[in-house]
């Protein structure tokens, strides 16, 4: 829980409930959209850029009767990004603003969320709890194998946590 973290030294640990983000969002439209989180898993060496465009394109049939807007990360290689808009039905949208703040501007907010692993998942769990989260798991990792599983681990308390290749 995120309640039971332990300040190191003289830090000081303020939780955020997101009371004024809420008071925004209290009259959001709902769409049967999907907003996926973009990640920079290959551009970090995780997993290779053709394992993660095969990976969206299962996405992308798992979400196939939805639009799904795919919002990059900000270190994503943007030809990567130009290969992941030519998957049927996926579209780009760039946001240089959290992710939370996404129905705040465009007044209205996709019924599905997901992502591979991310905060953010927890965050909009929170604070949109009329949508479905999911965290896509990634079983196929190069490197940092024991920290993804604790990742996943962790945020499958939050949210579903879906194996495309079961």
């Amino acid at each position: 829980m995120l309640n039971n973290l332990k300040p190191i030294g003289k830090q000081v640990i303020v939780y955020n409930n997101f009371q004024n983000i809420e008071k925004l969002v209290s009259n959001i439209q709902y769409n049967d959209n999907v907003l996926f989180i973009g990640s920079k898993l290959n551009e970090v060496g995780i997993v290779t850029e053709a394992f993660y465009i095969d990976y969206m394109k299962k996405i992308s049939n798992y979400y196939k009767n939805n639009k799904i807007l795919y919002i990059p990360h900000r270190g994503e290689n943007i030809n990567k990004i130009k290969k992941i808009a030519m998957i049927e039905n996926m579209e780009i949208v760039k946001m240089d603003y959290p992710v939370e703040f996404y129905p705040i501007f465009f007044n209205s907010c996709p019924k599905y969320i997901s992502s591979f692993y991310s905060a953010a998942l927890i965050s909009l769990s929170k604070l949109y709890p009329e949508i479905e989260v999911k965290s896509f798991f990634i079983d196929s990792p190069l490197i940092y194998k024991q920290e993804i599983k604790e990742a996943y681990q962790y945020i499958k308390t939050y949210v579903e946590v879906v194996n495309l290749n079961d």
